[in-house]
């Protein structure tokens, strides 16, 4: 080409670019407007918002304590916890039980010591974190020092809209930074501003700034970028996109990109061209002279094959040179897909006449957007060979709770062209989701094989709604210690009366938009939104009811004077 590209048209031609895939060459805050009609109807509806949830106990009970001991009895450690009821503040303290030497006894005393990271959390009505600061017990000084500080607040539908961070300088908290975000009642973030603390001025200075557009379906329309002028302490543009989509498919048309560089704004503009299947086949880039004339910078298309279930099989990228005039290849890739649904992506470039391997991605994700499969490999020319030469191969696996089950790790052997498993983790939960397992297996060099290296299991008692009274920890099937858990009750539950202390919690799965509770008796469920406002109802028949939610999201169900809170898909 002529002219030398400018960075927004280097990025969207950058046939090497290690995380891009034929036809999405676009920054990130472009790339989702880049998927077609079709991919926006088949994608997984995308998951609601989910506020972190502060520490909570079910029964109208809250925790008071954790004494930790050994099998035989001695104590190793507690956690005090205290409540500050009038600000919903929870403070969770640690000792370590020790021996100190008294020259006045001139003996060993038992006694308990501060140790170890004491956390503080504070909560709003509807149990989502406000707070969330660390300190670490400082032995010279005698002291707490602070750790980190988080604070939240949320809007009336539950979306974060402010998120603050704070670092501890000369024995207080100081500002470092924070992040403000406005949605518009679907959800899609109209304005994202993120600020500095100037600590001169003793206020929050400008950062990083976003402003957003959407038609009624969601799709973005326009974006605005702004960074902070220090000098005249304003928001300053530094570019603008805007997204101009076909009224009849919704995919995108044209791009208008313009940026602002050593002083002075550039504009370019993209236009695309999609095949019967919704991927792209066509993009021409312009970019504006000095005499505000659209000049074509770059011609670009992509040829891509289809097997039978319709998948991509292939693309070619081609860049049309008007000296030669000709296209000229740019890269090639390959589609495969294994029985389980894993896809293999392979890059090629084209040099000297032959398609030469560049990379290979092998990917598998489930319906909830988690990674099950994941490996990298980079082809080594000289060599002749793939070579894994960026991280391991991952393979993960999940409960239908959403636990992590399973972690295992694989290098390349360049010898065999395979993955050779070299780590397995396993994990497992009983029916409360809390652990019960931890396990870890080690590749064995000698013999070839993997060997148990650490196991570790907990055991559980529970009262009659789910908290925790014993806790017991086993490793390579030894006991070392347990946790015993005291509650007393809670003056902030959601409950009036002892009913809910006594009466039984229910069992709760959710499957889906299903959530299906046991162990009832026949009496009304109703689920609530985080607002407080009922949803569904249902009755409880035998003991069992099923609620079904209007939309993915966290929610609470109420019987019996309890509330627990359920996580809808």
């Amino acid at each position: 080409m002529k002219e030398k590209l400018t960075l927004l048209a280097a990025a969207l031609v950058a046939a090497t670019a290690a995380w891009a895939m034929p036809g999405d060459r676009l920054p990130d805050k472009m790339k989702h407007q880049r998927r077609s009609a079709v991919e926006r109807r088949e994608a997984p509806a995308p998951r609601a918002y989910v506020a972190p949830a502060a520490p909570a106990e079910k029964g109208g009970l809250r925790l008071d304590s954790i004494v930790e001991r050994t099998p035989e009895g001695n104590y190793i450690s507690k956690t005090l916890v205290e409540y500050i009821d009038a600000e919903r503040k929870r403070i969770e303290t640690p000792y370590y039980f020790m021996e100190e030497w008294s020259d006045e006894q001139q003996a060993y005393i038992p006694t308990w010591q501060l140790m170890g990271n004491r956390t503080e959390t504070a909560s709003d009505e509807q149990g989502r974190l406000t707070l969330q600061a660390y300190y670490w017990w400082n032995t010279e000084a005698a002291a707490w020092q602070g750790n980190g500080r988080r604070e939240w607040v949320y809007s009336a539908d539950g979306r974060e809209v402010t998120e603050t961070y704070s670092n501890w300088q000369d024995g207080g908290w100081t500002y470092s930074n924070k992040q403000e975000t406005t949605y518009d009642a679907a959800g899609n973030v109209l304005e994202y501003a993120s600020y500095q603390w100037d600590a001169a001025a003793q206020a929050w200075a400008g950062d990083y700034r976003t402003v957003s557009t959407y038609d009624d379906r969601g799709n973005a329309l326009t974006d605005t970028s702004y960074s902070w002028d220090a000098d005249t302490k304003q928001w300053t543009e530094e570019y603008f996109m805007e997204w101009v989509l076909d009224p009849a498919t919704y995919q995108v048309d044209t791009i208008y990109y313009r940026y602002l560089e050593e002083g002075a704004w550039h504009h370019q503009r993209g236009v695309y061209e999609w095949d019967d299947h919704g991927r792209q086949s066509r993009e021409t880039m312009y970019m504006k002279n000095a005499a505000g004339e659209w000049e074509k910078t770059g011609d670009y298309k992509y040829e891509n094959t289809y097997d039978a279930q319709g998948r991509r099989a292939q693309t070619i990228a081609s860049e049309w040179y008007a000296d030669a005039p000709e296209w000229t290849y740019m890269y090639k890739a390959t589609y495969e897909y294994a029985d389980n649904g894993t896809e293999t992506y392979t890059q090629y470039n084209y040099v000297d006449g032959e398609w030469v391997p560049d990379t290979k991605y092998e990917s598998l994700n489930d319906d909830e957007g988690r990674s099950l499969v994941y490996s990298y490999l980079q082809w080594n020319a000289a060599d002749n060979r793939w070579e894994s030469s960026y991280g391991p191969r991952q393979v993960w696996a999940y409960d239908e709770a959403g636990h992590l089950t399973l972690n295992e790790l694989y290098s390349w052997n360049v010898e065999e062209l395979t993955w050779e498993i070299y780590n397995r983790q396993v994990y497992a939960y009983d029916e409360h989701g809390n652990q019960t397992l931890d396990e870890s297996h080690f590749l064995n060099n000698e013999s070839g094989q993997l060997e148990l290296q650490h196991r570790t299991t907990y055991a559980y008692e529970y009262d009659q709604h789910g908290n925790i009274l014993v806790k017991q920890y086993s490793g390579m099937g030894v006991a070392t210690s347990e946790e015993r858990y005291y509650y007393s009750p809670n003056p902030l539950a959601p409950v009036t009366g002892q009913a809910a202390v006594q009466s039984p919690a229910p069992i709760v799965y959710v499957d889906g938009a299903d959530i299906r509770l046991a162990g009832l008796a026949d009496a009304a469920v109703t689920l609530h939104d985080l607002g407080g406002r009922i949803v569904a109802t249902a009755p409880a028949t035998d003991g069992r009811a099923t609620l079904t939610a209007p939309a993915p999201g966290l929610y609470v169900v109420r019987y019996g004077g309890q509330a627990v809170k359920v996580l809808a898909r």
